[in-house]
């Protein structure tokens, strides 16, 4: 399944997921879990291991989701795990998704802080956006896992 307009960005990314999820399994969809990782396609180094420290802090205590904290101290909405239930009352009240930031999804969520800001080698949460941003990566082992 793809978000509608294709090219919508993460929101309506994050709507189409949810929905194949709710398809059940055998409809394209794997049914109904209670969490969910929500990341972004451009991660290269972010590995299993950080996701499932995400999934353990977000499956802990009264939170909604677990995301990372970059060195500079801002959430990195694209780099956690969320309780799905949380995320489809908050898509709910949104009107048309296409274009929308995830910064209004997660407003008014509870997140538990992944504070990663000392983390040693690239950081999970780099984005390669760019050719740039390709060519840094490649340079600190993108092509393989550099931690």
């Amino acid at each position: 399944m793809r978000e509608q307009p294709p090219g919508g960005g993460p929101v309506a990314a994050l709507a189409a997921g949810l929905a194949a999820l709710d398809a059940g399994p055998g409809q394209g969809g794997g049914g109904d879990p209670a969490l969910v990782a929500v990341l972004a396609a451009d991660l290269p180094f972010l590995t299993a291991a950080d996701v499932d420290v995400l999934r353990r802090a977000a499956a802990a205590g009264d939170h909604d989701g677990a995301v990372l904290v970059d060195s500079g101290g801002r959430q990195q909405w694209l780099c956690g795990v969320w309780r799905a239930d949380a995320l489809r009352a908050r898509l709910a009240g949104l009107g048309p998704l296409a274009g929308q930031s995830m910064r209004i999804v997660v407003a008014g969520l509870r997140p538990c802080e992944m504070d990663r800001r000392e983390v040693t080698g690239p950081p999970p949460w780099y984005d390669c956006d760019t050719e740039d941003d390709y060519r840094r990566a490649m340079e600190w082992g993108g092509h393989e896992s550099a931690r």
